[in-house]
């Protein structure tokens, strides 16, 4: 599911999505917050609300 939020984020801002290892590098030049956000998911995966803290 992450890896398909990627891609829809890449689709959504009109980039193109390379895969998510590519992408993520992408994303920590281009966008550090939401870089940020993924990398707090990928770590602890089973916590619900990073996005709200």
């Amino acid at each position: 599911m992450l890896t398909d939020s990627l891609g829809i984020y890449f689709h959504l801002n009109d980039r193109w999505y390379l895969g998510s290892k590519k992408s993520l590098r992408w994303l920590k030049q281009h966008n550090p917050h939401a870089y940020h956000l993924i990398q707090k998911v990928l770590d602890e995966p089973y916590v619900r609300n990073h996005v709200t803290k």
